[in-house]
């Protein structure tokens, strides 16, 4: 998946969202990764649906080259809705996939857990006699 950072928890920190374009790895400035997208053999995997966090004063400090990407249409900037949306998809991806058990039948074919006096029954049965 991309190569960025988790926002901290700090609720002081506010941030910024962007999602990168198809075809185009913007730098995420000042930290050698990139903006939703992350290096292969074959060059970079771009996920335009990724909607990376970026505290603010990291933005404001490389202003001009995040609003140059903008302009040259590199780069979209979201909503804390749209990151919200892609973290719950996320999420929902990464849950277990569960499917209802199925109720076995309560008949001699179905299966259970033997008791002490199962297996007892079992022992002497191959004994050669019953111990009941």
């Amino acid at each position: 998946m991309p190569d960025q950072e988790q926002p901290k928890k700090d609720p002081e920190i506010e941030f910024r969202y962007f999602s990168p374009v198809e075809g185009h790895a913007v730098a995420r400035f000042g930290t050698g990764s990139t903006i939703g997208a992350s290096r292969s053999p074959s060059g970079f995997v771009i996920n335009p649906d990724a909607v990376v966090p970026i505290p603010k004063d990291e933005v404001a400090r490389y202003a001009k080259e995040y609003a140059d990407a903008i302009r040259h249409g590199e780069l979209l900037e979201k909503k804390q809705a749209d990151y919200d949306a892609f973290k719950a998809k996320q999420a929902e991806r990464s849950a277990p996939k569960t499917k209802p058990q199925d109720t076995p039948a309560e008949d001699e074919s179905s299966e259970r857990i033997a008791t002490p006096d199962d297996v007892a029954e079992i022992e002497a049965d191959k004994a050669g006699g019953t111990e009941k």
